[in-house]
């Protein structure tokens, strides 16, 4: 009996195949059934599974067992495999075209990711690929989801900006709490900048406390010594923040401090934080 270039579903010839109804149950649509929701469950511990004609045909790959080497799967088929990977153990299960195709194995094998359920594509020309999984596999970083500009998911790194400006209308800021920022979200701060409307000098400290126990004091200073400062000038940035306590919580409140100043009338403080 003949078969199909794929799923390698058999196939009838009348001159051969004169009891067409059992062999089109016993063939043909047996082969269908399984293709279409034929579940094989394999075993693995650390030897490399060849899978057989009829089993490659199944549409459904359940992976179980404990592993204790690394394991390849080969399939015979062409098409589009569901595999769940419900081992255990820190070794990786591969996933390969058959040596049966054009006489060797054709493109890398694919990491079936251990603990996710994944839709594996495999052809000819192209060999493997891992279609999809349950998780989201080709994001490298953590970081905000987004469309990139080739239409594919990403990731950001969730870099934003907290600021706060006060402007004193001319006349030179004056010493003491200037106000207040409630933080909604967790996040780290990576920077500090300074920016002002001239040449001059002032430091600033900033102190945070969450919101319950609110308003934060002197003794809630997240800057140690390394307090924002201009001196004769009119910016001031800090990548280092020695010191620092960086780590925000939701709901924090960061109060805004003028230790001294000179010259400057207008201010803005930009924190620079990371959500992730």
């Amino acid at each position: 009996m003949t078969s199909t270039a794929y799923k390698k579903i058999g196939l009838l010839t009348q001159s051969v195949d004169t009891s067409w109804g059992d062999g089109l149950n016993n063939g043909p649509f047996a082969d269908l059934d399984t293709c279409l929701g034929g579940i094989l469950t394999k075993s693995l511990t650390n030897a490399n599974v060849a899978l057989t004609v009829t089993e490659s045909k199944n549409v459904i790959l359940r992976l179980i067992g404990t592993l204790t080497g690394a394991v390849q799967i080969t399939t015979t088929t062409q098409g589009f495999t569901l595999v769940e990977n419900a081992t255990t153990g820190a070794y990786a299960v591969t996933f390969i075209n058959a040596a049966t195709f054009g006489g060797g194995t054709i493109g890398s094998a694919v990491t079936v990711p251990q603990g996710h359920k994944s839709v594996i594509v495999s052809d000819t020309t192209n060999g493997c690929r891992l279609w999809s999984t349950s998780y989201i596999d080709d994001l490298g970083t953590a970081g905000v989801i987004k469309r990139s500009s080739t239409g594919e998911v990403t990731t950001d790194s969730g870099a934003t900006a907290l600021c706060f400006a006060k402007d004193n209308s001319g006349a030179v800021l004056g010493t003491g709490i200037q106000g207040d920022i409630l933080i909604p979200f967790a996040c780290t701060i990576t920077a500090v900048t300074l920016l002002a409307d001239q040449t001059g000098s002032m430091v600033v400290d900033l102190w945070k406390l969450g919101y319950t126990s609110f308003p934060p004091t002197v003794g809630n200073s997240i800057c140690a010594s390394a307090l924002p400062t201009i001196s004769s000038a009119s910016k001031y940035d800090d990548t280092t923040l020695t010191g620092w306590t960086t780590s925000i919580n939701a709901g924090d409140v960061i109060r805004v401090n003028i230790n001294s100043c000179s010259t400057i009338t207008r201010f803005s403080l930009i924190l620079n934080v990371s959500r992730y």
